[in-house]
């Protein structure tokens, strides 16, 4: 299981996320087709997300509103004893 835990969020904000958006999909296996989970804009900070398998985080911006971004963390967790060990703080 990977959890992502938002640490920052700040992009350009519109109620469709049009212009710039951090889009997150579990990816599914062999021809199971990836599952979007959030499609996030804006300055309120996002709660968690947790998935199994691989995940992708995939930022687009138009690049005209320029914000102070994001920071997040992923973590992976053991789902026999549920203890969390850090794979990549960026």
């Amino acid at each position: 299981m990977i959890a992502i835990v938002f640490e920052h969020f700040d992009i350009e904000f519109d109620s469709h996320c049009k212009y710039d958006r951090l889009t997150v999909y579990r990816l599914g296996l062999d021809s199971v087709p990836a599952e979007q989970l959030a499609v996030l804009c804006g300055s309120n900070l996002p709660p968690s997300l947790d998935a199994t398998g691989e995940v992708l985080v995939s930022f687009q911006s138009d690049g005209i509103v320029q914000k102070s971004g994001f920071q997040l963390r992923y973590l992976k967790t053991s789902v026999t004893s549920g203890k969390f060990v850090r794979c990549f703080v960026s």
